[in-house]
């Protein structure tokens, strides 16, 4: 009994071990493959005096091999590694369903005729399980014939691999404007807002693990910041639930009640994953602090407006933060021709660049006259002038 108790922990110790270096095969830091799950058999085979046990094959199967069988080679070139012991994986096909029940073990016939007869195994969903009893051999014992098993599909074990990529993001906003890398590599700030509403879609034709959804700034330093991407800040999801492939979420720092971004320059990392592995990207932002001001010089474009053929122009400035904005454009007598007014966040009114479109027409709704303008931006919350902008229409 001592020596069977003993043999019990051996066999656990080694399905144990060999588990975890399974695992660590099967699992490599970015997963490339999608594998089936493991369910570990283990036991001892013996033989009478002059007969070897060593490479013999031994198979699991449930009724009939024909339906599915996993095998394993007894002895040191078997995945146990071990003298007359054995170890297989009850998940190398496809065809043979794992559940608690009767399973079956025997030792196919080798070319000396010796063999082992069918005995029953209780799978009992533990993860592993080991044979009590010893297989055996005999002669003219033994499974005689076994059907070649058919080709592993993509993703099981031996097969191809199921070819797909992590997921990707597009459509990343902050306040009302997309996030242009390419204006940042060029060295121009993104400025936004110190609680910016950020909105961003990950998509992914192999699903998005909606759970693994994420932002974290500046990640890999010491003042770094996780925010997790709950189902109340998913707006839009296609596909599976379990695994959607496209997800839109919208993450607003002012609702969240979240602390004010830090001043200057900071990154944040947008994080996405799926069964192929994670994926990330960095947006680099400014959060301008201080009073509340403009950032560089108003613009108007087209310049100058040619009224027979321009209907439109765009008055362009960059705001320090979210502010409550009036817009206010003169003639060169003073008098008032046109008013904007913006609420905070709003175009007009939100951190970074703002593009106000003017149809050029006057309060009165007739078209501008030609001539020179000037247009003022006003902080209509302190009352306080922020900067100036000159406009000048031709015939």
């Amino acid at each position: 009994m001592r020596r069977e108790t003993k043999q019990l922990n051996s066999f656990k110790i080694a399905l144990i071990a060999g588990l975890l270096v399974t695992m660590a095969f099967l699992l490599p830091a970015r997963a490339q493959h999608v594998y089936l799950g493991m369910y570990w058999i283990a036991g001892s085979v013996s033989a009478p005096a002059g007969v070897a046990t060593a490479n013999r094959q031994v198979i699991f199967y449930r009724d009939n091999p024909d339906n599915g069988y996993a095998d394993d080679i007894v002895g040191t070139a078997g995945l146990s590694g071990r003298d007359n012991q054995f170890m297989l994986n009850a998940y190398q096909d496809s065809r043979l369903a794992i559940a608690p029940g009767k399973y079956h073990l025997a030792v196919v016939r080798g070319e000396d005729g010796y063999g082992a007869d069918p005995v029953e195994l209780s799978v009992t969903g533990l993860g592993y399980d080991v044979l009590a009893a010893n297989l055996v051999l005999a002669p003219s014992t033994g499974v005689t014939t076994i059907a070649a098993r058919p080709e592993p599909q993509p993703g099981e074990p031996g097969g191809p691999a199921i070819v797909g990529a992590p997921p990707i993001f597009t459509d990343i906003t902050f306040g009302n404007r997309k996030y242009q890398p390419g204006l940042v590599a060029r060295g121009q700030a993104y400025v936004i807002a110190q609680q910016p509403r950020i909105t961003a879609r990950a998509t992914s034709a192999f699903g998005i693990d909606t759970s693994q959804l994420l932002m974290v700034l500046n990640e890999g330093k010491a003042d770094a910041r996780t925010f997790n991407i709950a189902a109340a800040n998913i707006t839009q999801s296609s596909g599976p639930t379990s695994a959607p492939t496209g997800v839109s979420f919208v993450y607003d720092f002012y609702q969240e009640k979240e602390p004010r971004l830090p001043e200057g320059q900071q990154n944040i990392t947008f994080r996405a994953t799926n069964i192929y592995g994670p994926t990330y990207e960095v947006c680099t932002v400014t959060v301008a602090g201080g009073e509340p001001r403009l950032i560089g010089v108003p613009l108007a474009f087209p310049s100058p407006v040619k009224l027979t053929t321009d209907r439109e122009v765009v008055l362009q400035y960059t705001l320090s933060q979210d502010l409550n904005i009036e817009i206010s454009l003169f003639d060169v007598s003073g008098r008032v021709v046109k008013k904007f007014s913006f609420e905070a966040r709003a175009e007009g009114a939100a951190a970074g660049v703002n593009k106000v479109i003017w149809d050029l027409k006057t309060d009165q709704g007739g078209i501008v006259s030609s001539g020179i303008y000037v247009f003022t931006i006003v902080d209509r919350t302190n009352n306080k002038l922020l900067g100036k902008g000159k406009l000048t229409c031709l015939p």
